[in-house]
């Protein structure tokens, strides 16, 4: 004749199946209160990379603004250079054609009226070079203005990126760290009764509290999985293994069976 189940068993059973679905609202909580987090974190990240991004572009139409001041004042300086070096080599032509002609002006009897006129026009030469002098060296210290703001704004460019990537990677490290350092829903289930309680005790919006779920290993099942078939092969198991055990072994195992039936299902649920 088949043991049956004792009264005190079968209100132990529905005692701990009431303590899982405690246990199952909490953690419906916490899991809602990580993926609020996860989604105010990423909102914050997306906000400062929008914002960064908006100033890399600012910096970079700067940059570029300045790039092409930069060419300007390039062929600015070199056409400057240039007349400047032409004027110089008529100068120079100009003192020697008038050396030559003070030396011969005795023998050839050239008028000296001629003399005050190149003397005149070496004067306004030099003048022009001189000019032209002043105008180089002041292209000279714009471009060199122009090339240091270049570099700044090219620094500060590159220091901007390299705060956003740090910054990024201190929110995922963060979060990923609550994750890591929460216990599983596996462990849980594995806990003694009082301590089950006093996590059910806890308040459910506890700020901080987050818990660590098995993503990966539910994903790859949920496509195969029914839910049926599941509760049919789990009762016909404990059909034939309760005649073989103790009264508090099959309340046990029961419970935990149930324990991660339900876990599993409401975290596919909620994984999809």
């Amino acid at each position: 004749m088949e043991p049956k189940p004792s009264t005190s068993g079968n209100a132990q059973m529905h005692m701990r199946k009431d303590e899982l679905d405690s246990l199952q609202e909490t953690k419906d909580v916490e899991l809602g209160q990580v993926a609020q987090d996860l989604q105010d974190a990423n909102e914050e990240i997306h906000n400062l990379r929008l914002e960064a991004e908006e100033a890399a572009a600012l910096h970079e139409n700067e940059i570029a603004s300045l790039q092409e001041e930069l060419c300007r004042m390039k062929a600015e300086l070199e056409r400057v250079q240039r007349v400047h070096n032409e004027y110089e080599m008529e100068l120079t032509a100009l003192r020697a054609e008038i050396q030559m002609i003070q030396d011969s002006a005795p023998e050839n009897n050239v008028d000296a009226s001629e003399t005050p006129l190149q003397e005149q026009q070496l004067s306004s030469l030099s003048q022009e070079v001189a000019r032209l002098q002043g105008e180089l060296d002041i292209a000279k210290g714009q471009y060199t203005d122009l090339k240091e703001e270049f570099l700044t704004l090219q620094a500060s460019n590159k220091l901007m990126v390299h705060q956003l990537e740090k910054l990024e990677a201190m929110k995922y490290n963060k979060y990923r760290s609550r994750l890591d350092d929460s216990p599983s829903l596996e462990s849980i289930s594995q806990w003694p009764t009082d301590r089950r309680y006093s996590l059910m005790k806890q308040p459910a919006n506890q700020k901080g509290s987050c818990v660590s779920f098995w993503s990966v290993e539910i994903v790859g099942v949920a496509s195969d999985y029914n839910e049926e078939e599941r509760m049919e092969k789990v009762e016909e198991e404990n059909e034939l293994e309760l005649p073989h055990q103790p009264s508090e072994e099959k309340v046990e195992k029961v419970q935990t069976q149930v324990l991660l039936h339900v876990i599993g299902r409401s975290f596919v649920s909620w994984v999809l």
